[in-house]
């Protein structure tokens, strides 16, 4: 009966020590889900912030062509009103 009652104990204490065992693992384990969803939300941030400067740089883009375009009819005019008074005195 004693060695019944070492064996018990025994067993008593692995169960404890795997309970602890448990318990501590489940803790890491919430820690670490809370350190991802941080993470997934400043993830979701930096995209919204990646998404507004990407929709910021494509109006810049096609403002910049369309004064290119601009500049460049303006300039074409000048061109043809120089060619035109050359002609003229030739």
């Amino acid at each position: 009966i004693p060695e019944q009652d070492r064996s018990i104990e025994e067993l008593s204490r692995s169960v404890q020590r795997q309970h602890q065992l448990g318990v501590t693992i489940g803790d890491e384990l919430d820690y670490h889900n809370q350190l991802l969803d941080e993470t997934d939300q400043v993830a979701d941030r930096t995209g919204s912030h990646l998404e507004f400067a990407r929709k910021k740089l494509d109006d810049f883009r096609r403002k910049a062509r369309k004064s290119r375009s601009c500049y460049l009819t303006l300039v074409l005019i000048l061109l043809l009103m120089i060619v035109i008074s050359l002609l003229k005195y030739l």
